[in-house]
């Protein structure tokens, strides 16, 4: 699943996608992203340079959300899901907005370096 590059707004990940590809919002401009528990794995990448993100709702079902997946974005705050078993080195790094991550459950396995 990719999102088209020029779309900008808020963005609903259609319910039954089950994986973001690496790099499938690379630097685009939506502002607010619902992703659905259909979705098991979020890519490499996949939102890192999105300035505009602010807000993120993750659905409870994701288990892996890969290296840099939302680094350099506007992300302020979020919440990861019990299902998320594993998370990729530098996932929220460079967010300089974020201020808070909140875990429902166990911690999930992490990268290093998750939010430098």
């Amino acid at each position: 699943m990719a999102i088209a590059l020029g779309y900008e707004g808020p963005y609903v990940i259609p319910e039954g996608t089950v994986a973001i590809n690496a790099r499938a919002c690379y630097g685009g401009k939506i502002t607010s992203l619902t992703i659905p528990g259909s979705v098991k794995t979020i890519g490499n990448y996949a939102f890192t340079d999105c300035r505009k993100l602010k807000t993120v709702s993750l659905g409870d079902g994701i288990e892996e959300i890969k290296l840099r997946a939302f680094s350099r974005s506007g992300i302020t705050e979020i919440t990861i899901p019990a299902s998320v078993k594993k998370m990729g080195g530098e996932t929220f790094s460079g967010c300089t907005s974020l201020s808070k991550i909140i875990f429902l459950g166990l911690p999930p396995e992490v990268g290093s370096g998750v939010a430098q």
